[in-house]
């Protein structure tokens, strides 16, 4: 049965990882002639000046249509899903999902598809009814990330021979003191390297989350402080999809003190662009890294506590990468690059292949309901 209209609910202009995930699915969808309309919300970090593709623009109504609709949003609002046939996308990087996601998903859902196998697992654990639950993995535009393209000119920021990349959100999940920590075991200022840290945007030091570093400014001035420290430089400023193309094909090898991750499409951005990845070796970027494409660390697994968000269990796990591990590859990656594991990103995690895979799950899912 095919499922002649599609509507999305939810938030496109944001530069958070879920807004982008339905960004990009809508306008494959788009690419794809389906019968789409989109009724876009505002959420968190909404921007109103935040570019769209043209062909997702035209597809706002800000209305529903009684046929399938999906959404990237909080489960405390699947009970304003209107639509025959009802899709929730969801990912979490601790062990222990929040309940209220398990009841609401249950109670209001159809199908909810979340990013990997180790959130289907979770979700499965915590109570998910496990025939309404099913991965859709996160993907790559080929034509944006790819390793044929310009190179960020960082020749204002630094003259360092081998450059070390982290592109993250300021959340204490990522790590980022860690990785700090790290590095600064590695090197020296003497030492011809620098790590480059891109991030999405700056949380706000007295209204932050309980999850997001509150002054990351600060973080980054007190580890400068250190005059013997080898090189580090910040990148805070708003960058496209193609800036980050070109970010990630300027440096040597992408890095990640992360606690845990839900699919980790940062990783697979950078594979498409040609890009090493060293890597903490839990959750749900297994999905497609190993140890014969990426460098993967050691970790032990610890209590959550507030790295996790809307879930107060004690149960909670999440990933501690062992610094001492992360420094000697650090060093190894640097002095002998030939030594880094890679391989390209593989096709089928491409944006287009995916959304044909999501309409394709939801058509035999509503064919068997009949």
């Amino acid at each position: 049965m095919k499922a002649n209209q599609l509507t999305y609910f939810g938030i496109l202009r944001a530069p958070t990882s879920w807004a982008k995930v339905c960004r990009e699915l809508v306008h494959a969808l788009s690419q794809m002639n389906v019968d789409l309309n989109v009724f876009e919300r505002k959420g968190f970090l909404y921007d109103p000046q935040f570019p769209l593709p043209d062909m997702v623009t035209r597809r706002i109504t800000n209305a529903f249509r009684n046929d399938v609709v999906f959404t990237f949003e909080h489960p405390s609002t699947y009970h304003m899903l209107e639509g025959r046939y009802k899709v929730g996308i969801l990912t979490y990087e601790s062990t222990v999902v929040p309940p209220q996601w398990i009841e609401e998903s249950n109670k209001h859902l159809d199908l909810l598809l979340v990013s990997s196998t180790f959130c289907r697992d979770i979700f499965v654990q915590c109570g998910m009814d496990d025939e309404k639950i099913d991965i859709l993995h996160y993907g790559y535009d080929p034509k944006i990330y790819t390793p044929a393209g310009p190179k960020l000119d960082l020749t204002a920021h630094t003259n360092r021979r081998f450059k070390f990349l982290t592109v993250a959100s300021p959340h204490k999940r990522k790590g980022i003191e860690t990785l700090l920590q790290a590095y600064r075991n590695a090197f020296t200022r003497d030492d011809d390297v620098v790590l480059l840290v891109k991030l999405n945007y700056i949380p706000h030091k007295k209204k932050g989350k309980p999850f997001e570093y509150r002054d990351i400014h600060g973080m980054f001035d007190d580890y400068r402080k250190d005059k013997t420290a080898p090189e580090v430089i910040l990148l805070d400023t708003f960058f496209s999809e193609h800036d980050i193309a070109a970010l990630y094909r300027c440096a040597d090898c992408l890095v990640s003190a992360t606690r845990g991750e839900g699919f980790g499409m940062v990783y697979l951005e950078a594979l498409a662009c040609g890009l090493p990845v060293m890597v903490t070796g839990w959750s749900g970027h297994m999905d497609f890294l190993n140890h014969e494409n990426a460098t993967l660390i050691d970790y032990r697994l610890r209590t959550a506590g507030e790295i996790q968000y809307d879930c107060n269990s004690k149960k909670a796990r999440i990933a501690e990468p062992d610094v001492h591990d992360f420094s000697r590859k650090l060093f190894m990656a640097m002095k002998n690059p030939k030594t880094i594991k890679f391989a390209p990103a593989e096709e089928r995690f491409q944006w287009q292949h995916l959304a044909s895979g999501f309409l394709k799950n939801i058509e035999a899912r509503l064919s068997d309901s009949h």
